[in-house]
């Protein structure tokens, strides 16, 4: 696990580190949209098809924060909950590629359901920045999701079932474009 850690932080200086005329995203409005396949870890981890699409305010080269909404499609219940979101996203240098940090956080409802509230979603992110123009940029890392949600557990056929609300955990490379 460490030879991972430092390779990580040994790409992120790398590819920091080259060139002093390198600046970091403008400040001012910008919109974000992040596609994921996320896989399910532990007991109750489900794949699912992640979407976000975030409306947000680039405050510095550093920092933004934005809200918005977006898609979690769940392969084994053929089942899909749209959440609404605060997203956090604080870039650590003023460069051209720059490591990040993100943390989104919101709550699901089920369309299919009359928006019946489902449960909180919380979502870190870790990765690299690369700016391509002014505004634009891509975001490439390393996510893990929690959505708090409904799961029913059988027992037998005599004593019936039980539902119990449970974390589904899950994990991604994140693919994030600024507009």
């Amino acid at each position: 696990m460490k030879r991972y850690l430092l390779a990580f932080l040994f790409l992120f200086v790398i590819l920091s580190s080259y060139g002093q005329n390198n600046v970091g995203l403008k400040k001012g409005f910008k919109g974000v949209f992040e596609p994921a396949y996320q896989v399910g870890v532990g007991e109750y981890g489900l794949d699912r098809f992640k979407a976000n699409l975030i409306y947000g305010y680039q405050f510095n080269p550093y920092v933004s924060i934005g809200v918005g909404t977006g898609l979690r499609y769940y392969f084994d219940e053929s089942n899909a909950f749209t959440p609404l979101l605060f997203d956090l996203k604080i870039n650590f240098l003023d460069r051209k590629v720059s490591p990040y940090f993100s943390f989104s956080a919101g709550y699901n409802f089920s369309p299919f359901s009359s928006f019946v509230n489902i449960g909180y979603l919380f979502n870190p992110a870790v990765g690299v920045c690369i700016r391509i123009y002014e505004k634009s940029a891509l975001y490439l890392g390393f996510e893990i999701e929690v959505q708090q949600k409904e799961f029913i557990n059988y027992y037998d056929l005599y004593f019936g079932y039980t539902n119990e609300i449970k974390n589904s955990y899950s994990m991604s490379l994140n693919l994030g474009i600024t507009f």
